[in-house]
């Protein structure tokens, strides 16, 4: 091929490589706009079931008192009170959840990892068990204690399973299979406390870890808002990166000039410290963090400049839709979503794995 005939080759792939992110961001900015009107949505969905009109008028007083005051004492107050703030924190969770998947199936190399698999969610689980039967006598407060406990169960099995790796110089697959040990011994030990726990305790331990959002409050939404942004960022800084490490390994990344064990220590810590806040606040959610990145590399591949925002959306409409689901299916009675998310999870889970089955079944 003469050098005219490559030029002409690699103007061909550049103007081909420009289009496709085109068309990516178009899409991007289609599936913002349906995550919005899937919000709006679900804000009108339920047993006391509002127009349209009613949800636009209550987020407009809400947003302008003075503009535009309050015409209904009870639908801005149901609209404000009750489904915004686990509507916003449904789509953050689920977004943060999706992410944190992302990043850890590129540290690893794995499509079946997640904050879940790899024990963080049962850590938190057993935190919270712990902080049920013992922390609000030591916080003062049982909301409190189950959050710093479910925080610092998580924090501290990913500080475990880095350790352990560190220090035997694991590879990815051992990474994977000791988070997966970790899992079964943190569920053996909340299954433990819930047999010794009575009545009160052991009904507040199983709610939790079936995962709920009734309660949140704002300024949950708010602290895992900033959190999500921030790691979102820095995330998306590494998307090289993380492609580098994803595709060819530590030797590929650094071949590429890329600090692969900073990159991978890094993103493996913020990845932990979200999924901590997360479960802290939502109790035990599993799956999104397979199902979002699985569907958004089915949808636009594996370049994580795009994989990370579209798999963040996605992430956060299988959670609202799941909360939706079910606060609404059996209405008044409310199924937790980490129930609802795991009927809808376990299906493309099982497909995942068969679609897979020259990877996984050799």
């Amino acid at each position: 091929m003469n050098a005219p005939q490559t030029a002409l080759s690699r103007e061909n792939i550049k103007q081909t490589y420009i289009r496709k992110k085109e068309w990516l961001y178009l899409l991007l900015a289609l599936c913002l706009a349906a995550t919005f009107m899937a919000i709006v949505a679900a804000v009108g969905i339920g047993s006391a079931g509002l127009s349209p009109l009613d949800v636009g008028n209550s987020i407009l007083s809400g947003l302008f008192p003075h503009a535009h005051p309050v015409r209904d004492a009870l639908k801005f107050n149901i609209v404000w009170e009750l489904r915004l703030p686990r509507i916003i924190l449904a789509v953050l969770a689920g977004a943060g959840l999706s992410i944190a998947g992302v990043v850890l199936q590129a540290l690893t190399r794995n499509p079946l990892v997640s904050p879940f698999t790899i024990g963080l969610s049962n850590a938190a689980a057993l935190g919270a068990s712990v902080s049920i039967v013992a922390g609000a006598a030591i916080l003062g407060s049982q909301q409190l204690a189950i959050t710093v406990g479910a925080f610092c169960g998580a924090a501290a099995c990913g500080a475990l399973v880095y350790a352990i790796s560190a220090q035997k110089r694991m590879s990815a697959v051992a990474i994977v299979l000791t988070g997966t040990a970790l899992t079964y011994l943190f569920s053996a030990l909340t299954n433990t406390m819930q047999f010794f726990s009575n009545t009160d305790a052991l009904s507040a331990i199983v709610n939790w870890t079936f995962g709920n959002l009734s309660g949140t409050t704002y300024s949950q939404a708010f602290i895992l808002g900033i959190l999500l942004a921030v790691v979102f960022a820095v995330f998306l800084r590494q998307a090289w990166a993380l492609n580098a490490l994803s595709s060819g390994g530590d030797e590929i990344a650094r071949g590429l000039g890329i600090n692969a064990s900073g990159v991978r220590t890094l993103l493996g810590v913020l990845s932990v410290i979200l999924t901590a806040c997360i479960v802290s606040f939502t109790g035990v959610i599993g799956f999104v963090g397979i199902i979002g990145p699985h569907i958004a590399r089915l949808l636009i591949g594996a370049d994580h400049k795009f994989l990370l925002p579209f798999s963040a959306i996605f992430g956060g409409i299988l959670t609202l839709a799941a909360d939706t689901l079910g606060r609404t299916l059996f209405a008044p009675l409310t199924i937790p979503v980490g129930i609802v998310v795991a009927y809808i999870g376990v299906p493309i889970f099982l497909h995942l794995i068969l679609s897979k089955k020259e990877m996984y079944f050799q």
